[in-house]
């Protein structure tokens, strides 16, 4: 009996409270005009050592009423390679997906489906956004910009929060992309990988995707803390309305507004803080977005060019299990330009 109490007292224990909001973030709130909320929904922790990968997976809660793709979607989970923590919204249609389902009741039953049995370390969150207020008149400050921005932020504090370890590395995955994965094996230290790298701007800026990332603790708030940018003020004449930053401002100043913002702006505004801190290497991950058609079929493509044939949510999932894979790390050149081994040769010790 006494051994049985002692197991018993050693099991971890999942926090099934939401994860603080810290006065930082309250700041870039107040200064952006929104409110936030949020509510844990759903978790279990298997294990008393951490996975080397947390899967962290904010945003619309795009294709998670489907039990058979949060199957596939929590496999590396169930296999204890990866922990997971989803921090998803309900509420928040958009013009390109109008006919998302976005199902709270159906994604917890999803979910707890797919993690039962297993020693899947998963946590569910839920997250609204409310406008409470427009700091630069007509121009449009909130908006998705912003709400995913601070998502992908607090994704992270839900993972440190919710779970009684942490992982070694974190990945950004966006829950309506069929194709995120988690590799074999990590980027070498001090690395960030990311699904694509642009060539910089005039003055010197990075310019990455959001998409996809796979970033080392030691480091994840040179990506995850892009919300940030919000925190000292706003500017209303920057083009994601980033406010000063510090060191490596100059960079983006210029940067004024002259088309619509996109979340990769901001991360990008962001990841320019910290230029020459860290390396970049190139994966070939996440490139199939899908957009509901109703409940049971999508497609994969936004553009309406692009859409491919319909498919079931079950030949998704199935299709995504025959092809997902996290392909190899591909060095940069030294002014992250798109490049490639051809380029760029390949350094010692990376496939």
């Amino acid at each position: 009996m006494m051994a049985l109490m002692l197991c018993l007292a050693a099991a971890p224990v999942l926090a099934a409270d939401p994860a603080p909001v810290s006065e930082s973030l309250r700041k870039a709130l107040v200064n952006v005009g929104l409110e936030l909320t949020e509510q844990h929904l759903y978790g279990q922790q298997r294990s008393e050592e951490a996975p080397p990968f947390m899967v962290l997976m904010p945003g619309l809660a795009r294709g998670c009423h489907s039990t058979e793709l949060m199957r596939s979607y929590l496999s590396s989970c169930r296999a204890g390679a990866s922990a997971l923590t989803m921090v998803f919204q309900f509420g928040h249609r958009t013009a390109k997906s109008p006919n998302d389902v976005l199902d709270e009741g159906a994604c917890v039953r999803s979910v707890q489906a797919a993690a039962s049995g297993s020693r899947c370390n998963v946590v569910l969150a839920a997250q609204s956004f409310k406008v409470v207020n427009r700091p630069c008149g007509d121009a449009p400050l909130p908006d998705r910009v912003q709400m995913q921005t601070i998502a992908v932020g607090r994704a992270l504090a839900w993972a440190r929060h919710s779970f009684s370890w942490e992982s070694d590395f974190y990945i950004r995955a966006r829950n309506d992309d069929l194709m995120w994965c988690v590799p074999d094996k990590p980027p070498p230290s001090g690395y960030i990988a990311i699904n694509n790298i642009y060539p910089r701007t005039q003055r010197g800026g990075l310019a990455v995707s959001d998409r996809y990332a796979i970033v080392p603790r030691t480091i994840a708030h040179m990506y995850f803390d892009a919300w940030k940018i919000w925190e000292t003020n706003v500017s209303c004449t920057h083009n994601c309305f980033a406010g000063f930053i510090g060191p490596g401002t100059w960079k983006i100043r210029t940067d004024h507004r002259n088309t619509h913002p996109r979340g990769e702006q901001a991360l990008s505004v962001w990841l320019t803080k910290f230029d020459g801190q860290f390396n970049v290497y190139k994966i070939h991950a996440g490139d199939h977005l899908m957009r509901a058609l109703n409940r049971t079929h999508l497609k994969i493509g936004f553009d309406h060019l692009e859409l491919r044939p319909a498919l079931s949510y079950e030949a998704a999932a199935a299709k995504r299990s025959e092809v997902v894979r996290c392909q190899a790390y591909e060095p940069t050149c030294d002014n992250s330009a798109c490049c490639n081994a051809t380029a760029c040769p390949c350094q010692e010790g990376v496939q």
